[in-house]
């Protein structure tokens, strides 16, 4: 840019600097006076050029790296503008992400300030005060999450990582994962099937937490705990996680402790974290807190001896020959007890154990207390008492730490500890499969707590397979294909092409399952009277996929072509291009071709090809042939013709039935989704509830009983049917523990007719639900409609999506103006 390196005067440099800058955002000002955008109203190959560039300049000038003297919106107001305005288009959010757009109070992009302050510390560490301060203005304000993960949550993966390469070229971290189920018969059963690993091991979050704190990027590996893969060997002989090596480095450090002091004197950001000192108070130190080894050994006290146990016991002073098992049981309670008194006091003094926020030493043993929790709360290890009677102190510090964004960050969306005292099944799971190999006496008390670990859990992490986020994790898909990630920020475009993809998963889903229910009674020997007839062929034809009819089309040729063929062999036959293919061959074709030459002729098209008879015998043979060749053709010509004219329902309807409180009553809804998104006249919506009646003489039977409600004069893209409980309802009188008890109510099923103007004919689709399993009790559907570029579209990702039932309306004046202004777009698009 013309400027001298090696003046003196640095100032005049700068001067000379801004002063480039300064005419160059004149020029945007002078374009942007034309027109919205560069090349006119709307965004040109131009815009799409520089607006990226243009973005980068406001955060490097906002922040104060790059100092132009004034505030960027008062040099190039209009330029400001555009950056706002562009920044609202469905483009921007695509390729960058929610929130990141430029709002008119001037946000800074941490993304864009956070990579940037790497590269120039890593290339002139002097600068490091103006580094840290734009950080801390670009952070300042911001969300928690924001501000200190600044990174989107860790995802499920199904399977191990690859090997990493031989050299690092940053930080890599290996972390030992858990399952939520591992498909096991004793431990899981048939309705937990194999899910997808999050990470599990305590010391191997320690560090991840640490690196996520200080703000140091890392590139994190994955190691099931239950099934490691070959080349853990290579990284830690002894296959224990977790392993960390430094950037530009071969070696794999191990050791928990090892790898943390290891970070603190080679990195200057987790340094930097590592001044945070604790309180000066006895026990206040790594020893004295941890006390989730004492935890483990409360849980194995009562086990049978095994070296384990012996160990575990013997560490901390029990003797593990003592008869009376209820004196060891009682010492180390008192152990763990004293430990989390120790906490208490020590968070007496301040929030987190370094002050205000978490320093070294918390991100050392918050994730071993969150085992210790998991362990006690469970009933794996008793303590008499809940922990948050014991520890409020601690509790309420678990709550804090887990909803930072370092905490999401690590363990995955949906893992914080909550107020009604949730318990993660994934650190839970992990525990049992190892106790239980150890121990398999134990085996009720692991069983009780995994059954209170499901219950109390969410049904995302009961399975394991779904996130908020929109994520979609299966074998073949973003769950090997996602083998590492950058665990200090998944770049934005990558998290928009996986949400992208959960979506479309999502809405694949739906499709099937609107396939699945057919406008028709299944074709099965109980619906056709046991007997098979042309009919019943008829009604498969219609009912079954088009492979099934491509199938059929060629075993109806295909059978009749073999039989005439096999028949013709003896049969003598003249061939019209028998020349040319002694010609061009050599020989002429074999008996058995002209034979199967004949049959295909006739049976097909109904008439003689190259190859027709000789003999009187030949032409009897090639009238029936084509006899039969009429009777089929006709018959798949008609079917395909009524397969085509067939209308298909494409009715998809909700996984659950949601029961919640609106205006003071009751309501039960459920939610049917048109997949054509065409127009459905005079819809029939008809819902029921069935169940269990005994009369007075003793005769029990299924009572089906209909429930009244609104109906509609027209179906768009989707409609919530619901049902009013009032003093009118069949469900009055039961409470909403009452519906969920299958003695009360046996199920809900709906039934769904409508015209279909295209088809012109009916179409019709139905469904049940089961009250105990499939009834949310509190819980209304997610709002479907979606406003981009100021359009309204629905979102039929959302279609499941259930939210809990907000308590208060006027607690959030922004929700209530979403969701007035949401209602409004749906009844335009819908009705």
């Amino acid at each position: 840019h013309g400027v001298d390196p090696d003046e003196g005067d640095v100032s005049k440099g700068v001067a000379a600097l801004q002063g480039i800058v300064r005419e160059g955002l004149g020029r945007w000002e002078e374009a942007l006076s034309l027109s919205d955008y560069l090349c006119g109203d709307e965004p040109g190959l131009l815009d799409c050029r520089l607006v990226s560039k243009l973005w980068t300049v406001y955060n490097l000038t906002e922040s104060g790296l790059a100092k132009l003297g004034s505030p960027f919106a008062e040099i190039a107001p209009l330029t400001f503008a555009y950056l706002e305005r562009f920044s609202g288009r469905g483009s921007w959010e695509a390729v960058f992400g929610l929130g990141r757009e430029v709002t008119p109070g001037g946000n800074l992009d941490v993304y864009i300030l956070r990579t940037v302050c790497q590269k120039i510390y890593g290339l002139s560490p002097e600068l490091l005060p103006v580094i840290q301060e734009a950080l801390a203005r670009s952070r300042r304000g911001e969300d928690e999450d924001v501000v200190r993960a600044m990174s989107r949550p860790a995802l499920p993966e199904m399977c191990n990582s690859e090997a990493p390469p031989t050299r690092s070229e940053e930080i890599e971290l290996l972390v030992g994962c858990g399952r939520a189920s591992y498909g096991d018969a004793v431990l899981d059963g048939p309705e937990f099937p194999r899910s997808a690993m999050l990470p599990e091991c305590s010391f191997s979050a320690s560090v991840a937490l640490l690196l996520s704190e200080a703000g140091e990027a890392y590139r994190c590996y994955r190691a099931d705990l239950a099934d490691k893969p070959e080349w853990h060997k290579k990284v830690n002989a002894k296959m224990e996680t977790p392993g960390l090596r430094l950037a530009q480095s071969q070696e794999w450090l191990d050791g928990t402790d090892n790898i943390i002091d290891t970070l603190v004197v080679k990195s200057a950001l987790v340094g930097s974290l590592a001044s945070a000192r604790p309180p000066t108070m006895a026990g206040a130190s790594k020893d004295g807190l941890d006390v989730q080894m004492a935890a483990f050994a409360l849980l194995m006290a009562p086990a049978k001896p095994n070296g384990m146990r012996s160990f575990l016991l013997q560490k901390h002073g029990v003797d593990p020959d003592e008869g009376d098992v209820s004196k060891g049981v009682a010492a180390l309670q008192g152990i763990v007890r004293e430990g989390l008194g120790r906490w208490e006091e020590a968070l007496s003094l301040s929030d987190y154990l370094c002050g205000d926020e978490p320093g070294l030493l918390d991100c050392r043993l918050v994730s071993k207390l969150w085992t210790v929790y998991n362990l006690t709360e469970s009933g794996l290890a008793k303590l008499g008492s809940p922990f948050a009677e014991i520890a409020p102190l601690t509790f309420a510090y678990l709550e804090r730490f887990s909803g930072r964004g370092s905490w999401e960050a690590v363990f995955g969306l949906g893992r914080e500890v909550t107020p009604g005292g949730n318990l993660d099944v994934y650190i839970l799971r992990t525990v049992c499969q190892k106790i239980y190999g150890l121990s398999p006496e134990l085996l009720p008390v692991i069983q009780e707590a995994l059954a209170k670990a499901r219950e109390k859990s969410s049904r995302n992490h009961q399975n394991g397979a779904e996130l908020p986020c929109g994520s979609s994790v299966d074998d073949d898909g973003l769950a090997k294909g996602s083998n590492w990630e950058i665990a200090k920020g998944i770049p934005p475009i990558l998290s928009a092409l996986q949400s992208q993809r959960g979506k479309k998963e999502k809405v694949r889903g739906l499709i099937k399952r609107a396939g699945s229910i057919s406008t028709s009674r299944p074709a099965t020997t109980s619906s056709r009277l046991l007997r098979f007839t042309p009919s019943t062929l008829y009604f498969l034809i219609l009912e079954k996929s088009w492979w099934f009819c491509c199938l059929l089309a060629m075993i109806m040729y295909g059978l009749p072509i073999v039989v005439v063929a096999l028949i013709s062999i003896p049969l003598r036959f003249d061939n019209d291009t028998e020349e040319a293919e002694i010609f061009y061959n050599g020989d002429p074709p074999p008996q058995v071709i002209m034979a199967f030459r004949f049959a295909a002729a006739n049976v097909i098209s109904m008439g003689y090809g190259t190859v027709f008879p000789t003999s009187n015998v030949g032409y009897l043979i090639a009238t029936l042939s084509q006899l039969s060749g009429i009777l089929i053709n006709v018959f798949v010509f008609a079917a395909v013709l009524a397969k085509f004219q067939s209308p298909k329902a494409d009715v998809v309807f909700s996984d659950k039935i949601c029961l919640f409180t609106r205006d003071g009553v009751r309501h039960l809804c459920l939610r049917v989704g048109n997949l054509r998104c065409h127009t459905l006249y005079n819809p029939s919506l008809r819902l029921f509830v069935l169940k269990e009646q005994e009369t007075s003489e003793g005769e029990d039977f299924v009572k089906i009983v209909e429930l009244p409600v609104a109906l509609p004069g027209t179906i768009s893209g989707f409609y919530n049917i619901t049902h009013r409980i009032d003093e009118e309802s069949p469900l009055f009188s039961l409470s909403p523990e009452d519906m969920k008890n299958p003695d009360n109510v046996m199920a809900f099923q709906v039934i769904v007719t409508a015209l279909d103007p295209v088809y012109q004919a009916e179409v019709c689709a139905k469904c049940s639900y089961n009250s105990a399993s499939q009834l949310e009790l509190s819980k209304r559907f997610a709002d479907m409609m979606v406003l981009r570029d100021g359009r309204s579209t629905i979102d039929f990702a959302k279609f499941d999506e259930l939210q809990d039932v907000m308590r208060s309306p006027s607690s959030s004046s922004l929700y209530s103006q979403r969701s007035y202004s949401s209602r409004k777009a749906q009844t335009t698009l819908c009705l």
